[in-house]
C-alpha cells in the first residue's frame, strides 16, 4: 500500500465494487488494478451468490488474482445500515468467518452494533455513558465474532452508519472508542448531515477520537454532497481512509477517485 499502512501518511483511498455477478465483479476489479485505489472494497451484499460458501470462496480467490497487490476489504452492508441485504446475525457472522479464512482478504468490515442482546444498536455509546456504564453483555456476540476473525490474519474495520442524522460529537467519540474497546482494529463511523454545522461536528469528533485512540487510526465521513469536505479533510482531522468511486458509487457523496487523489495530494503537499 502506498505510503505504508492505514494511519500512516496521506489518507488511503478505497474504491468499492458493487456488481451482482462474479463476471461483473471481476470485470470491475480489472479496472481497478492500475487505479489510484490503495485498497478495494468488495461490497458482497450486492452479490447474488453471497449465501453459497463455494461461490463466495471462488470469487474471493479470483478477486485476489485479479487485484494483485491491491488489498481487499470484504464488506457485507446490511439493510439496517444502508446495504442491500437483510441477514440474521448468525448467518452474517458465518459469512464473515468464511471470508476471513481466505488469504486474499486483508480487511473485514464488521457492523459493530448488530446482533445486540436486548438493546437497540442506537443505544450503544450514547453520550454520557462511560465504559463502565455500558451493558457489556449486549455486544458479546460481536466480541465473540471478532475473536474468531482475529484467529486469521485479517484486520477488522468496525463500522457504524447513521443515514438519518449526525449524533452529537460526544456520542460519535464514544462510539468510536467503544468499537475499539470491543475489539475492532480500526473503528469507522459514517453519518448524515442535516445542516453544515453537522459536518463541523463530525470533524471535531474525529479529531477528538483520534487523540483518544492514538496511535490507532479511525475512519469517519459525513455523507451526501454537504459532507464531501469530510472526504478530503482526513489528514487534517484524523480520518485515515476515504472512499471514492470509479463510476457507480456505494454511498452518497463519494467523489471520483482520480479527482479525490489529486485533491488529497495537493492538501498533503501544502502541509
Amino acid at each position: 500500500m502506498e505510503d505504508g499502512k492505514i494511519g500512516q501518511g496521506i489518507p488511503k483511498i478505497c474504491i468499492p465494487v458493487v456488481e451482482k455477478t462474479q463476471i461483473g465483479i471481476l470485470a470491475a476489479a480489472e479496472t481497478l488494478c492500475h487505479s489510484v485505489a490503495d485498497l478495494v472494497e468488495w461490497r458482497a451484499d450486492y452479490y447474488e451468490d453471497l449465501q453459497s460458501a463455494d461461490a463466495l470462496r471462488e470469487t474471493i480467490e479470483k478477486l485476489g488474482r485479479v487485484l494483485g497487490e491491491k488489498e481487499l476489504l470484504f464488506t457485507i452492508r446490511t439493510e439496517e445500515e444502508g446495504g442491500e441485504i437483510a441477514l440474521p446475525f448468525v448467518e452474517y457472522a458465518s459469512i464473515l468467518e468464511e471470508a476471513a479464512s481466505c488469504p486474499e482478504v486483508s480487511y473485514i468490515d464488521v457492523e459493530m452494533f448488530c446482533g445486540m442482546r436486548g438493546v437497540s444498536r442506537n443505544q450503544m455509546g450514547q453520550a454520557g455513558n462511560t465504559w463502565e456504564q455500558e451493558d457489556h453483555s449486549a455486544y458479546e456476540p460481536v466480541r465473540e465474532l471478532l475473536q474468531k476473525l482475529h484467529q486469521g490474519s485479517v484486520t477488522v474495520i468496525g463500522s457504524y452508519h447513521d443515514f438519518k442524522k449526525t449524533p452529537p460529537a460526544a456520542e460519535i467519540v464514544n462510539r468510536l472508542v467503544l468499537m475499539r474497546r470491543i475489539g475492532a482494529d480500526i473503528p469507522k463511523m459514517a453519518v448524515m448531515p442535516q445542516r453544515q454545522e453537522d459536518v463541523l461536528q463530525l470533524l471535531e469528533a474525529t479529531w477528538e477520537a483520534r487523540k483518544c485512540l492514538d496511535p490507532d487510526p479511525v475512519i469517519t465521513m459525513s455523507m451526501g454532497s454537504m459532507g464531501q469536505i469530510s472526504r478530503i479533510a482526513g489528514e487534517s482531522f484524523g480520518s485515515a481512509v476515504t472512499f471514492g468511486c470509479m463510476g457507480r458509487s456505494s454511498a452518497p457523496g463519494q467523489l471520483e477517485a482520480e479527482q479525490l487523489k489529486q485533491i488529497l495530494t495537493i492538501l498533503h503537499e501544502s502541509r
